[in-house]
């Protein structure tokens, strides 16, 4: 389905500009880690939203939001990055996962892949509302954990194949806060394992 010719400031248009401007910021703290800032963070939000947001007084309020989880952001961004480094975005995060026992590929795009030293991977995904709790991952919101399969399967070329040790939410609402992937309840073979069940059965 296309969508609609006259376009309105919605939820996905707000998600999308939210990803480009934390893409766009986090990029240039790993260039330069002076550029870690609320002043840069603003500016990149202004820049992001002119550029894609033609109605005014969605820009001024997408913006307050933005300025209102500038610090929190800024702050868990600093220990982030101390931690591990950015590999990969969504335009170079696209995974496909073939389970040809089935006939069946899995694709997924992830908001952000970082690598630490170790060489472990670390999987966040931005949300513009609440993140799911760890109950709900567990019994169906699988998002994080499914990626984090297809993550140790290599489904992601700019990664390849490495262990997963966090796959976090990063919630963008009000308040803000992370929530991570159960990953130790819900380890990735027994993901990937589960969801071949499930496609079998959808498939039967």
């Amino acid at each position: 389905a296309l969508r609609p010719l006259v376009q309105s400031a919605d939820a996905l248009l707000r998600g999308d500009v939210t990803h480009k401007v934390m893409e766009y910021f986090v990029k240039d703290a790993v260039a330069d880690p002076a550029a870690l800032t609320r002043d840069n963070l603003l500016r990149i939000a202004e820049e992001v939203l002119t550029d894609l947001v033609p109605w005014p007084a969605a820009r001024t309020v997408w913006l307050a939001r933005i300025a209102r989880i500038a610090d929190w952001f800024i702050e868990h961004e600093t220990v982030r990055l101390a931690a591990a480094t950015p590999v990969a975005f969504e335009a170079d995060a696209r995974g496909v996962l073939d389970i040809p026992e089935l006939g069946f590929t899995l694709r997924g795009v992830a908001d952000r892949i970082d690598r630490n030293m170790s060489g472990e991977v670390q999987i966040y995904d931005y949300k513009t509302g609440v993140p799911p709790t760890d109950k709900q991952q567990k019994h169906f919101d699988k998002q994080l954990l499914i990626e984090a399969a297809m993550v140790e399967e290599g489904a992601f070329k700019a990664v390849g194949a490495a262990p997963v040790s966090s796959a976090t939410f990063i919630g963008l609402g009000n308040p803000p806060k992370e929530v991570d992937a159960p990953l130790e309840d819900e380890p990735p073979r027994e993901i990937l394992e589960n969801l071949r069940t499930l496609i079998a059965a959808y498939l039967d």
